[in-house]
């Protein structure tokens, strides 16, 4: 049975009941029965649309856990970083209830219905493994996201085993059980999930730039710029550089409060784009913000050296 448990959110009581589905019940005597998932929508003003929103996604998250092997899965690993793919194979819903809540800066839906007799007995034939995933972050749509991202990354590592190097792999999940909690501070997920694979292998080497990125923004989406730069840096390590690439590693260095690799990225950026001046004023409002007035100094002498040798090669 998936049962959602609502704490106070963003200083709101929000007390969510089960609400009955009107799906005819059947004769199936399981805790597998009833199924329950929440949906949330922020920042959206039209009060009518964010209230269609966050029951959207409710329903659409309970898609994934009405069925076996509802979900189909594409991930691929290298190191501490990874990027993983999700698709809902078969969107359709039974008729299910929902209930929603006001939040502070939106709505929550709670969506609930029942499993059919078939997917009830499939279901508790499967071998399964305990996953969780929990996220720190004020939105809770985000926190909520990123921790059900993470809850299967979980379950594939647990049934996969430990890498010996970077894999991808493909297949579907069936979502047994599930649990959501939300509060102010964040979202955490639990969950008994079957991992069916159907093909793996090797990532080729011109593959892995794209996964370290992935991960580098997936970090940066939740404040974790020390691991939003490493895995960054990882990316750029192993692949030509782009201008998007290091104006994104300047910026999570100035987030993360370290201006002179941030000059330093800016910098990079000037040298393949000799003719953007942009890049020059940024990388000296950076090194502006270096606490240390000799670092600074020192650093703007070597920036200045190397704009003069970019101009001159330009």
């Amino acid at each position: 049975m998936s049962q959602n448990h609502l704490m106070p959110l963003l200083g709101l009581c929000l007390a969510l009941t089960q609400a009955c589905a009107t799906t005819k019940p059947t004769a199936v005597d399981s805790p597998l029965l009833s199924i329950s998932a929440i949906g949330v929508a922020t920042d959206i003003r039209d009060v009518s649309l964010a209230r269609d929103v966050a029951q959207s996604r409710a329903r659409k998250e309970l898609a994934k856990m009405l069925k076996p092997d509802a979900v189909s899965f594409v991930f691929h690993e290298a190191g501490d970083d990874s990027q993983l793919t999700l698709k809902i194979l078969n969107a359709q819903l039974p008729p299910s209830t929902t209930q929603l809540d006001k939040l502070k800066a939106g709505w929550i839906a709670t969506a609930t219905t029942n499993r059919s007799k078939t997917a009830i007995a499939t279901m508790e034939q499967m071998k399964t493994v305990n996953a969780e995933a929990e996220i720190q972050h004020q939105n809770p749509k985000i926190s909520l996201m990123l921790a059900e991202s993470r809850l299967v990354r979980d379950a594939l590592r647990k049934t996969l085993g430990q890498a010996t190097g970077p894999r991808w792999v493909k297949g579907s999940l069936t979502f047994v059980a599930h649990d959501e909690q939300l509060s102010d501070a964040g979202a955490k997920v639990t969950a008994k999930i079957h991992v069916r694979i159907a093909e793996q292998g090797p990532v080729s080497k011109d593959r892995l730039p794209e996964i370290h990125l992935s991960s580098s923004r997936e970090h940066s989406s939740i404040g974790d710029w020390t691991k939003a730069i490493a895995s960054l840096d990882r990316a750029l390590s192993m692949a030509e550089k782009t201008e998007e690439w290091l104006l994104e590693l300047a910026d999570l260095h100035l987030k993360a409060k370290t201006p002179a690799k941030a000059a330093l990225a800016f910098a990079r950026a000037f040298e393949l784009a000799p003719s953007k001046t942009e890049y020059l004023e940024k990388q000296i409002a950076a090194v502006k913000q270096i606490p240390d007035e000799i670092q600074a100094k020192k650093l703007q002498t070597k920036l200045d050296r190397l704009t003069k040798k970019t101009q001159k090669n330009k």
